[in-house]
């Protein structure tokens, strides 16, 4: 799925979590079409007006919520299903719970969330309400 890249002056979008029979998460600007065909609509389960400028991953952490790369921002958005935020952390830097170039995030054990940081080759667990739990280096990712 290709998730529309778009500057913050440009467009707010919307993080918008679908769970379908094959459970899906995507990001979508509210000013445009579905990227779904007709026979495939999505149940959003959360929806949250966010300043996302530059969307880079979605991962789906537990069954209701959903976290949200912003690069631009150097920031996470965890979002759950009763359509309200559960954490926004991480700013730009090389200390912990910052960010130099936010990569994927990953669902990780316990409800958590693992971000990559390609620039810093760093891979860092958190809650999705921001609390960092552990980090470790992670050359070449």
């Amino acid at each position: 799925m290709a998730v529309k890249r778009a500057t913050r002056d440009a467009l707010t979008c919307q993080a918008i979590v679908a769970v379908t029979s094959a459970t899906a998460a995507v990001a979508a600007c509210s000013d445009e079409q579905p990227a779904f065909p007709d026979a495939l609509q999505p149940a959003p389960i959360a929806s949250i007006n966010a300043p996302l400028s530059f969307v880079d991953d979605i991962a789906l952490v537990t069954d209701t919520v959903a976290c949200v790369a912003d690069s631009y921002e150097f920031q996470v958005h965890c979002l759950s299903s009763s359509g309200g935020t559960v954490g926004i952390f991480g700013r730009r830097g090389e200390g912990p719970g910052e960010f130099r170039g936010l990569g994927r995030l990953e669902r990780a054990d316990g409800g958590n969330v693992a971000v990559l940081d390609i620039r810093l080759d760093r891979a860092t667990v958190f809650g999705t309400d921001g609390t960092l739990l552990s980090e470790a280096s992670a050359p070449g990712i």
